[in-house]
């Protein structure tokens, strides 16, 4: 059997990179995850949850890999806690570095939402920590305005399949207020 074909080789790869990317190797956890969506697509399928898996997982990390430069400290504090508290570290503390990054991983989650929506569905918890990652990443990449309304979109979801409670949710509503005032300081476009 060709192992480099082989379905569970295959979340061997992404679970591998994820754990570089937790280790704070951002730019590795990201090349490894680059190459794996092809090959997930050929074995398993385009709209199969691994596969979506790992198009989720490339986006975190290519937005992630725009923080690399950051100073050591709080390189080394990112590796000591789940990833969920690794993103809001990075955000409150790294918000110069890596808009190219921030663009290409909120670009990939936008492509990948409606595949997540009609595979596993708008309430399923994938689809919904997408939506998350998007508001993030396109706060992130420069435009505060999209991010809050998009976090003001997600939360009564959240808060309807997670509950108010939610850690999540709880994220969503502080990161609603965040890209708010964000917006407010952001310079207006076009007149708008």
């Amino acid at each position: 059997m060709d192992r480099a074909g082989d379905p569970a080789t295959l979340v061997a790869r992404r679970r591998y990179a994820e754990l570089q990317g937790d280790e704070g190797n951002f730019e590795a956890a990201r090349d490894l995850l680059a190459a794996l969506p092809p090959d997930l697509r050929r074995v398993l399928s385009a709209d199969h949850p691994d596969t979506l898996a790992a198009r989720a997982s490339l986006a975190q990390w290519t937005g992630m890999a725009g923080f690399a430069s950051a100073t050591f400290g709080v390189r080394r504090a990112f590796r000591r806690v789940t990833l969920r508290v690794q993103r809001t570290l990075w955000r409150g503390r790294c918000r110069c570095q890596g808009c190219a990054g921030r663009a290409a991983a909120r670009d990939q989650l936008a492509a990948l939402l409606p595949d997540l929506e009609r595979v596993l569905g708008a309430d399923h918890p994938d689809t919904l920590d997408a939506r998350w990652s998007l508001a993030l990443w396109t706060t992130e990449a420069g435009d505060a305005a999209a991010g809050r309304d998009q976090y003001a979109a997600l939360l009564p979801d959240l808060d309807r399949v997670l509950g108010a409670d939610h850690a999540t949710t709880e994220s969503a509503r502080m990161n609603l207020d965040w890209s708010t005032r964000l917006a407010e300081k952001q310079p207006r476009i076009n007149g708008f």
